[in-house]
Parts: C-alpha cells; sequence; structure tokens
C-alpha cells in the first residue's frame, strides 16, 4: 500500500500540482526511504493548507504504517473517516489494512464502502471515452499477440473483457474494489484434467479502475494493460510472478 507518487501527484489537477506540494511531498518520499518516523514528523509539521489535502492524509497512514504497523495506521484512518465518512480513498486504504490484521469482515465493508462511493462518482463523471477504451482493447490484443505460439494457441477460447468495475457479489467475496483486472474459470491446469471447461474461463479489465488510476498518463495507461493482461495469463498458466518473468512476460 502507498499514497500517490510524486509524479501521480504531478497530474492530480488540484493544489496538488503546485511546486510547494510537489516539493513537499518530494522530502516526503526521501524520508519514507531513510526513516519513516522522521517522515511522520515531517507531515506533522505541515502547513494547515497541506494538511487539508486529501493527500497528506493517505501519505499519514501511510507513514504511520510504516513507522507502527497496521493497527495504528488504521485508528488513525478509522478517525479521519468519522469526520469526513465519504473519503473514498480512506475507505480503500483502510480496507488493506484491516485485511492485514487479518480482520476480513471489515475489510469487505471497507471495499463495498469505496465501490458505492466510486460508483456515485461515475453517475456524474464523464465516463471512459471511446478512444480510451479502444486504446485499452489494441493493447490487451497487443499483449496477447505477442505471447509465445505455445501460450496463445491455448488461450484461443479464453477472452477479454471489459467492464467499468468489479460488480458487487465479487467486491462482496473480498475482491479489490479498484483491481484493474480479474481471471475467472478453470486454469489450464484444471481444463486438461477434466476438471473446468476452457469456454468458462474469461479475463476480465476494469476499465474505470484504469482510467482512475492511470488516465492522467496514457504511457502509463496502456502499461498497466499490459502488465495486468499477462498478470491475468499467469493466473490461467498457473505462472507467478517470477515464472513470468523467467519467461520474460512480466
Amino acid at each position: 500500500m502507498s499514497c500517490a507518487n510524486s509524479d501521480e501527484r504531478a497530474d492530480a489537477g488540484t493544489a496538488e500540482n503546485e511546486p510547494e506540494f510537489l516539493e513537499f511531498f518530494e522530502r516526503y518520499d526521501a524520508l519514507m526511504l531513510e526513516d519513516p518516523r522522521a517522515a511522520v514528523v515531517w507531515l506533522d509539521a505541515a502547513p494547515a493548507s497541506m494538511r487539508a489535502e486529501s493527500q497528506w492524509v493517505l501519505c499519514k497512514a501511510e507513514a504511520l504504517y510504516s513507522a507502527d504497523g497496521a493497527k495504528v495506521a488504521a485508528d488513525y484512518l478509522k478517525e479521519v473517516l468519522t469526520e469526513a465518512p465519504e473519503f473514498a480513498d480512506a475507505h480503500h486504504y483502510l480496507a488493506g489494512l484491516e485485511q492485514d490484521l487479518g480482520h476480513t469482515r471489515q475489510a469487505i465493508e471497507h471495499q463495498l464502502e469505496t465501490l458505492r462511493l466510486d460508483s456515485v462518482v461515475d453517475l456524474v463523471a464523464e465516463p471512459v471515452s471511446d478512444e480510451m477504451t479502444e486504446a485499452v482493447v489494441a493493447e490487451a490484443e497487443r499483449t496477447l499477440a505477442g505471447l509465445p505460439d505455445q501460450f496463445k494457441r491455448r488461450l484461443v477460447h479464453v477472452p477479454v473483457l471489459l467492464q467499468p468495475r468489479p460488480n458487487i457479489s465479487l467486491v462482496a467475496d473480498g475482491f479489490d474494489a479498484r483491481a484493474l483486472g480479474l481471471f475467472e474459470g478453470a486454469n489450464l491446469a484444471e481444463a486438461e484434467c477434466g476438471n473446468g471447461e476452457v469456454g468458462l474461463t474469461t479475463i476480465t479489465l476494469f476499465t474505470q479502475c484504469l482510467s482512475d488510476a492511470f488516465g492522467h498518463d496514457e504511457q502509463e495507461l496502456l502499461e498497466q494493460v499490459r502488465v495486468t493482461v499477462l498478470h491475468e495469463v499467469g493466473h490461467y498458466f498457473c505462472l507467478d510472478e517470477d515464472a513470468l518473468a523467467e519467461l520474460e512476460l512480466s
């Protein structure tokens, strides 16, 4: 878990792209590498205008997590949400902390609230453009076309689908409300053993989640599409991240 890095903050489009803001968080990033406790002190010394920014809150949680552990960070975010119950990013970060603490029910509750709040924003925000959707599809197809032949042959019956976000039933089962992709169905081993059907296997990309996280940078968006497709392909072939890297597929 982490708050956005300085490059992502530069594209935030609010006070967060002001030089003072960027300099402050560049120093924060450096301190986090050296001494998370010093990063907490640095954040606490910020002027009131800086402390009012949502990114400050998320970075405070991150610094507390690194310095003092998940429980301290979770308690901090619970206090934040008492005052700002519709802070979707805080709910999402807290969900991860609760999962780390072994609190599965609480983690799911915060993931569901994240999905609800994100979906409310979707009602009034500009939808993912046709151009962006086409770029996502093209990159996914390009990624699959670049796989070795032995992989491509086995993926011929596995479609790549697009959805805006994970649905509520998935999130209620513990799935990340802001996941970028999903593998569903029988993997190759199950299919070849007769324990599943290849036709029931799908790879889904969540276009709104991709756009929210990387829509400010088309090159980064397409890179994340590539990484996500390869990650889900890895699930199909029962490959972990190390195995994908060895095959130069990560």
